[in-house]
């Protein structure tokens, strides 16, 4: 399993352009200039890393391609959760949305944590069997599997949809997607948030946390946790990388157990 950053958005009052430079491993002869869409001044651009500028205000605005792309500046040496402190800890930073990803791959036939149709029955069903912070649950089949749990608007908001169908390849390729903002993005945690059941969840019921937790997501969310940091993708993440390093990485996440 790979846990990434995937979107980051972070706004700064107090850290100087050149620092923030300097921390984004970029000169600003390196950037394109442009036009600002959240209404300040100006914008350099890198590859997917975007530095929003004001005398007032600069804001990070890092895409998943931008994600990759300072993981590629920084040689694949980047800690993330240092990489957000260092802008948290100073007056007037504020973390607007933060995204990670958990991805379920098995490039070689290892056997899966996560199954589409397992997911898609337990949320269909009349009975309900997941226990879920958000009341607002919906999903799409057909060219499209993603199962969406949380409105768009909300602070907290988990899709888990097949990767594989999305990108065309033939292996197994699941991935939850977790999109925080605001405090939620310095609060929110996955196994919280959502829990697949063995028994139904009925309305009205006072003891959820008596149901019984699904193995499977009990496992894929225990090995979540148990891979120290983020994962560091760099630019060339993609199924092929996966396939030269699945077995590799599941032994370090063994490690770590």
């Amino acid at each position: 399993m790979h846990v990434l950053v995937d979107y980051l958005t972070l706004s700064c009052k107090s850290i100087p352009r050149d620092t923030v430079l300097q921390k984004l491993h970029l000169k600003e002869e390196e950037c394109q200039r442009a036009k600002s869409y959240y209404g300040l001044d100006y914008a350099l651009i890198y590859a997917g890393v975007k530095l929003h500028i004001s005398q007032e205000m600069l804001i990070v605005d890092l895409s998943g391609k931008g994600c990759r792309a300072l993981e590629s500046l920084y040689d694949k040496k980047l800690d993330w959760i240092d990489f957000i402190h260092f802008f948290l800890r100073e007056e007037g930073s504020h973390l607007a949305r933060l995204d990670i990803a958990a991805d379920d791959i098995c490039p070689d036939g290892e056997k899966p944590l996560l199954n589409m149709k397992t997911i898609f029955r337990k949320v269909q069903r009349n009975r309900k069997e997941y226990i879920c912070k958000s009341q607002k649950i919906f999903w799409t089949q057909g060219d499209e599997e993603a199962v969406y749990f949380g409105a768009a608007s909300s602070d907290r908001r988990l899709r888990i949809y097949n990767k594989a169908l999305e990108r065309g390849v033939d292996h197994h390729w699941i991935r939850a997607e977790f999109q925080l903002r605001n405090e939620a993005a310095l609060s929110g945690m996955l196994y919280d948030y959502l829990r697949f059941t063995v028994e139904g969840n009925q309305q009205g019921n006072t003891n959820q946390s008596r149901l019984t937790v699904c193995r499977f997501w009990r496992d894929f969310c225990q090995t979540a946790t148990k891979i120290p940091g983020f994962y560091v993708a760099g630019a060339e993440y993609n199924l092929e990388r996966h396939r030269d390093t699945g077995r590799q990485q599941l032994k370090d996440i063994s490690a770590h157990s």
